[in-house]
């Protein structure tokens, strides 16, 4: 084997080396996240360039705020500021707990 020979990694291994469980590396690849290589229906391989292709990809998402919303809204366009809702005394929110988990009937 010479050394710019591609090794591939075992799922289990790509997942240790990136640094998340092995069904979490499952979801990314179902979901097309990470395109590993296929060996016959069931065999899957990574290799370095594929995990270094995902982080690169992980390193240029944009930030989950910059996804949400609209484009051309300008923010907030009703209901109160964060913050200025006031806290509930100690039976106020014993009442609110109850009626919020109580059995359906």
């Amino acid at each position: 084997m010479g050394a710019a020979e591609k090794i591939p990694f075992s799922e289990a291994e790509a997942a240790r080396k990136l640094g998340i469980s092995k069904p979490t590396l499952a979801r990314l690849r179902l979901a097309g996240q990470i395109h590993p290589m296929r060996i016959g229906p069931r065999i899957i391989r990574y290799t370095d360039e594929i995990l270094d292709e995902y982080r690169q990809q992980c390193r240029n998402a944009p930030a989950k705020s910059e996804t949400t919303g609209s484009a051309s809204a300008a923010g907030r366009s009703s209901g109160v500021e964060p913050g200025t809702t006031p806290p509930l005394d100690r039976h106020a929110a014993s009442l609110l707990a109850q009626q919020t988990f109580r059995k359906a009937s």
